[in-house]
């Protein structure tokens, strides 16, 4: 078969199929639906939803910022990752592919600032580049940032505030996925370890860095005094960075159901004075190595500090740490109950902690 001259649009098989159509009668045709495409998920999409949901319901809010840094960013987040540089950036801030997220994180938190908003919580995930010229890689990241004036609690100073809700919000994350393949209800959370090492964009003392199974997965802490006064920033800032590849290797957690105790739950309340050195998790750490199946929970009802070292000695805390005890299977006794309470008395005193009358 030999096309006409003049049939300049007809180039491909389906051209001259579609031809025969037309001149066949559309309408001569069933009306029939193609077969439906299996929609296969992404196989990280149900974790980047869990983390996405996890930080909004923390009252965070989903931010994008630039894939571009400056040489001077690179400098200081690059974190041994490498610069890949463009051959044609489009300014002399945007000489590199990002090394980290942090960069763009600090520029949103100034943005808010600067327009006179009090407080911002942001959140960012997106690809972070490292490698060389010749082998760029390209990895997943998260960055958090918060920035705004903090309030004292029970638990630590304004000063502090800003820190340790970022130890929540890793380890609220952390939660969502379990510890290996084999431990599928044992959450991450339990297993990883916060150290006191700081990247070296955070003011000294006042960062941290979390590791699971000896892997590095996040790094959360105050920005640098020297670097936020290079941005012009007014207030204190307090950024986290969490590597995605090392957590999305994990598998989420299986969310498990326990039957209600139909028995009566049995609160007990300890009152202690013990040092500033000795910090909650030691507390936490203690009572739980009891290994007493009946303590259902662990609550810091009232830390107090006296200024005037009037009640509590200078450099101490009182501390009222209720106890909760039931059984899923029977009422408990007093004589049981005794024993428990002598346990924990003990567990608290071994911290050096000293019994309140």
């Amino acid at each position: 078969m030999k096309l006409p001259s003049w049939r300049l649009d007809l180039e491909r098989e389906i051209d001259l199929i579609e031809e025969v159509a037309r001149v066949y009668g559309y309408n001569r045709f069933a009306n029939t639906l193609p077969a439906p495409l299996p929609v296969v998920a992404h196989p990280r999409a149900a974790k980047e939803a869990a983390v996405r949901a996890r930080l909004l319901a923390l009252g965070y809010t989903e931010a994008i910022s630039s894939s571009f840094a400056s040489e001077a960013e690179g400098a200081t987040f690059a974190s041994g990752r490498g610069r890949i540089v463009l051959e044609n950036p489009l300014s002399e801030e945007a000489r590199l592919l990002r090394p980290s997220l942090v960069p763009g994180m600090l520029g949103m938190l100034a943005h808010n600032l600067n327009r006179d908003v009090r407080e911002a919580r942001l959140f960012e995930q997106g690809a972070v580049f490292g490698g060389t010229q010749e082998a760029v890689a390209e990895t997943e990241s998260l960055a958090i940032g918060l920035t705004g004036d903090f309030r004292a609690t029970r638990l630590h100073s304004a000063k502090d505030a800003g820190i340790y809700e970022l130890k929540g919000v890793v380890e609220s994350l952390l939660s969502l996925f379990a510890a290996s393949d084999d431990a599928r209800n044992v959450s991450a959370a339990d297993r990883v370890v916060f150290s006191g090492e700081a990247a070296g964009w955070m003011e000294p003392a006042r960062g941290a860095t979390a590791t699971l199974e000896g892997k590095v997965i996040a790094s959360f802490g105050e920005l640098a005094s020297d670097a936020r006064a290079t941005r012009k920033l007014r207030h204190p800032v307090y950024v986290a960075e969490i590597d995605l590849e090392a957590l999305y290797a994990l598998p989420l957690k299986r969310a498990t159901a326990r039957e209600l105790s139909r028995f009566q739950a049995v609160d007990r309340d300890y009152s202690f004075t013990f040092a500033d050195s000795v910090e909650w998790n030691a507390i936490v750490q203690a009572v739980e190595g009891l290994a007493i199946p009946e303590l259902v929970r662990l609550t810091p009802v009232e830390v107090f500090r006296d200024a005037k070292a009037a009640t509590v000695p200078k450099g101490h805390y009182a501390l009222l740490l209720r106890c909760v005890f039931q059984s899923q299977e029977r009422t408990l006794r007093e004589e049981e109950l005794a024993a428990w309470s002598a346990r924990v008395i003990d567990a608290l005193t071994a911290l050096g902690g000293v019994m309140r009358a």
